[in-house]
């Protein structure tokens, strides 16, 4: 594909390294022109084709355009040349949740509610689109301005119209025991995923610790896990009720968001799933509007205007095509 979108790094101005991971790098960039800070996500192509991912990046990338929600990071376009692809996202100034909470070894009770109640918003957005995430931590959590967390890295997600999976993929200790066991699984997968991240917010380390994988595994077919003393009873009840092996008795977000810990730390959680709907033809043309307020330079180039359109449509198929 010829770079149809008309950018390149020549529009960029390099900024500091926020992360790395196995295919590539991400960096703090500013685009020349408008002064527009913003993160770019470069991806090696030769490393993409020696995994064998390069479909996984294009079905990343198309999953990203189609998303438009407060606590999913936002994808404004993409580009490449003959060695990398490019990814222009939402800039998320304070880095990893994973950070903060290795710094804290916990957050309390109420603290960490709050974040929750975001991500549990966040994935109940994706399973409305039929997308599962798949790989849930809290690497993959970012903290965007203002205190809004911003659910990240959708290379292991997937959309899912026949509601079922078998690819075995995600984080060792997020990993739910249908997977392991080479089963079926559906978006009570990530429900499980959500409720070890629930765990390790509070509790500054994951239910299923271990030193090795196999170990992990193990105890997590087994369904065996130890609660310490000093949470709340509510919080050791809502931990309990979703980490269960049978999938199908994992509660629904309407369930997890109405239950004790959240009502009494977030009494508006169980409303704010009324509120991430997807948004009607009149709210998406405000929506549409005040993003042009935000970042009228996105509007005014027109690739950018064709991709925040796939955004604010909630477009499933967007067309991406990479050469390699």
């Amino acid at each position: 594909m010829s770079n149809q979108s008309g950018w390149s790094m020549n529009h960029f101005e390099i900024g500091t390294q926020m992360g790395e991971g196995q295919y590539g790098r991400v960096y703090s960039v500013r685009e020349k022109e408008e002064k527009f800070v913003c993160a770019l996500k470069c991806l090696d192509k030769e490393r993409l084709l020696k995994y064998h991912s390069e479909t996984l990046v294009v079905h990343e990338i198309e999953i990203m355009m189609s998303l438009k929600h407060d606590n999913i990071i936002k994808c404004y376009g993409y580009f490449h040349d003959e060695k990398t692809i490019y990814i222009i996202m939402e800039l998320a100034p304070d880095g990893e949740l994973y950070h903060r909470l290795t710094q804290k070894r916990g957050f309390p009770e109420h603290e960490a509610a709050n974040y929750l109640v975001q991500i549990a918003h966040a994935l109940q957005y994706l399973h409305e689109k039929g997308i599962i995430h798949r790989d849930l931590k809290p690497e993959n959590i970012l903290l965007g301005r203002e205190g809004k967390l911003k659910l990240s890295d959708f290379g292991c997600s997937a959309f899912t119209p026949q509601g079922t999976r078998k690819t075995f993929c995600g984080t060792t200790e997020y990993i739910p025991p249908e997977m392991f066991q080479y089963k079926e699984y559906s978006f009570s997968a990530d429900i499980w995923s959500f409720g070890i991240l629930v765990y390790e917010l509070v509790c500054g380390i994951t239910p299923f610790f271990h030193e090795e994988a196999k170990q992990i595994q193990a105890a997590v077919i087994k369904g065996r896990f130890n609660v310490p003393d000093r949470v709340s009873p509510e919080f050791k009840d809502l931990v309990e009720k979703i980490l269960v092996l049978d999938p199908t008795m994992r509660p629904s977000w309407q369930k997890i968001l109405q239950h004790p810990w959240f009502l009494r730390h977030c009494p508006s959680a169980a409303f704010g799933l009324q509120l991430q709907r997807p948004l009607s033809q009149t709210q998406t043309e405000s929506s549409r509007i005040s993003e042009r307020e935000n970042h009228p330079h996105l509007l005014q180039t027109n690739s950018i205007q064709r991709l925040n359109k796939g955004l604010s449509q909630g477009n499933h198929n967007p067309s991406v095509v990479i050469r390699f």
